[in-house]
């Protein structure tokens, strides 16, 4: 495709209290597009993310469109007024709320992206999992079976979601490949030689525990203190993390556990811990687990495909997800020999490897090679 002078429309459903590291890396895919093609650029955004200060301060940068409502991301009409309003010749549609709404109304002129970020997977019980598939089918499948449908193209922050997505194409081939995300390095500092003072502590980021589980965490918590190992657990107060102590530890959560509120300066975290830890069953590409790579903290993650794009690190251990013995096991381990030397020189290769730079030259080479 041809960027010089192109209009590049971005839409993602995004709309967290605080921006982190997408928007940094949308902002400077814009800017990256701007200089080398002269490409102009407008967001699309739910109306919830309006009211957040850094979608505020967006608005006197960019050109923004806010959509929908709380129960309603985007409707087929809105769709239309923004593509009609801004006339792009590129529209790049991020997880999975924009994407089929703009391949409804772009006009023949307009290429379309879809990127793939969410995490996908089917239920375990087999009546949901095969409404799921009905949803998938209608969801991915739709824009590759219309009549008029040009040369999809697809992005997958890990390999499995292009997989994944694959069979509802009826075997229409897309251009598709797989672009870890970037990360911000300006917000992620590189740990001191000195380590943080006893005792040994684990940091992890909670979320929807359906797929975070940091249940698996408390658990081996639990396990570790029944062998009177000398250690803390630090977990973030994410959206459902005080109900997952009271289920898993009761009322009262131990001495070993300290809940923290969220914040966007991960290094005030990270410098307060020995490890992360990350439990998750179901995710893509981790933000959490780059950042703390990045930062330089041993990390023990789950063995899930999404995130093995981290086994090379020396100082990464993983276990097999689901297993809290396991999981328990090598919060000892580390405990016993944490490898701090080789995560701090492992550091450095992510920051090399997973910078922001990186990323938008990887999505700008990617443009230009859509057929």
């Amino acid at each position: 495709m041809h960027l010089l002078n192109a209009k590049v429309l971005i839409a993602a459903q995004f709309a967290p209290s605080y921006a982190g590291n997408f928007l940094a890396s949308i902002e400077a895919l814009a800017n990256f597009l701007h200089r080398k093609y002269n490409v102009q650029t407008a967001f699309v955004l739910p109306q919830r993310a309006a009211s957040t200060q850094w979608a505020e301060a967006l608005r006197h940068r960019r050109k923004v469109y806010f959509t929908g409502s709380e129960r309603q991301l985007i409707t087929p009409q809105q769709a239309r007024d923004i593509v009609a309003q801004f006339r792009p010749t590129l529209i790049y549609t991020h997880f999975e709320g924009y994407d089929c709404a703009f391949e409804h109304c772009r006009p023949a002129n307009c290429r379309l992206v879809w990127h793939l970020h969410d995490p996908l997977s089917f239920h375990p019980n087999p009546l949901k999992a095969a409404y799921q598939r009905l949803c998938f089918a209608a969801h991915y499948g739709r824009p590759f079976w219309q009549r008029d449908i040009r040369r999809p193209a697809m992005i997958g922050v890990c390999q499995h979601e292009l997989e994944f997505v694959k069979p509802y194409r009826l075997g229409v081939k897309a251009f598709a490949e797989t672009i870890p995300n970037g990360i911000d390095l300006s917000r992620i500092e590189l740990a001191p030689e000195q380590r943080p003072v006893a005792p040994f502590t684990f940091l992890a980021f909670a979320g929807r525990n359906q797929s975070k589980r940091i249940d698996l965490l408390l658990r081996a918590g639990q396990m570790l203190a029944a062998q009177n190992a000398e250690f803390k657990i630090i977990i973030t107060d994410g959206t459902d993390a005080r109900k997952v102590v009271a289920d898993t530890l009761g009322s009262a959560p131990p001495a070993w556990l300290r809940i923290v509120a969220q914040t966007p300066n991960v290094n005030s975290l990270f410098a307060q811990a020995h490890c992360f830890v990350s439990t998750s069953t179901h995710e893509t590409f981790s933000y959490a687990i780059a950042e703390a790579a990045a930062f330089g903290l041993p990390i023990i993650q789950s063995d899930i495909p999404a995130t093995m794009w981290n086994v090379s690190s020396p100082s990464a251990i993983f276990f097999p997800s689901g297993s809290v013995a396991a999981l328990a096991d090598r919060m000892q381990r580390v405990i016993a020999h944490p490898p701090y030397d080789l995560a701090r020189q492992y550091a450095l290769q992510v920051r090399s490897r997973l910078s922001l730079d990186v990323w938008t030259m990887r999505i700008a080479d990617f443009l230009t090679r859509m057929p």
